[in-house]
């Protein structure tokens, strides 16, 4: 279990649009590490001039949190979630389901795996430099991208649902970086496989997002109880 990350800004002012993104990816963070415990009151007008906004972009990033299940409605704003095993499973069953149907679909029109060997080469360039952020990047790209080829629009919505918080993961809990390199090759043996036709790509996915269900779980900065909590 890593230790809660220290130092995340939380008063500087937000420069950049758009401002209710920025600002909803900063507290998604904070959610993460554990900087705002569960069940924290989250007040619009506290947040804005905390964060030098105006109140506009903190309801945006309370809704983005609402959506993803970070936040919940609560008596003068929102309070943060409680994040428990179940929800992890949760999240983690539903990418495998997703992601293998996308394969499957992508198998069935006989789709171009190019992109998805592309994506397995910024991964492997990445690694090479040993730059964290920008492998984390290609390492959601390459997922990404999989859904891109073969999934449909609603595979893609959920995705897309699951891709913040993903992100934040890899910010707070990156890979070690003797890991970068073998994990570049090992996500380039998935394109290759699906060219040549091998059927050992749904082992490969069931292993590949197990093991993240369960970095994720060993690695979370603050402990993820069992049981089922707002």
């Amino acid at each position: 279990m890593t230790s809660p990350p220290t130092g995340t800004p939380v008063a500087d002012p937000l420069t950049s649009s758009p401002l209710g993104a920025r600002l909803a990816r900063r507290l998604r963070l904070q959610v993460l590490s554990g900087e705002l415990p569960p069940h924290s009151h989250l007040v619009e007008s506290r947040l804005a001039e905390q964060h030098g906004v105006s109140r506009g972009p903190v309801r945006d990033a309370l809704k983005e949190l609402e959506h993803e299940g970070l936040a919940y409605p609560a008596r003068q704003g929102y309070r943060v979630a409680t994040i428990t095993r179940r929800d992890v499973d949760e999240i983690f069953s539903i990418r495998h389901m997703i992601e293998r149907t996308a394969v499957e679909s992508g198998l069935i029109a006989d789709a171009d795996w190019l992109p998805l060997e592309d994506a397995a080469g910024r991964m492997r360039e990445a690694a090479a430099r040993g730059e964290q952020a920008a492998f984390a990047e290609a390492d959601l790209q390459f997922h990404r991208t999989v859904l891109q080829i073969g999934g449909g629009k609603r595979s893609q919505a959920v995705w897309n649902l699951f891709e913040p918080t993903l992100a934040a993961l890899f910010t707070l809990n990156p890979q070690p970086g003797e890991n970068l390199v073998r994990s570049a090759e090992d996500h380039a043996s998935l394109p290759a496989m699906l060219r040549a036709g091998d059927e050992t790509w749904r082992s490969w996915l069931h292993c590949h997002l197990e093991g993240a269900r369960l970095r994720f779980l060993e690695t979370m900065p603050v402990p993820v109880p069992e049981g089922d909590l707002p």
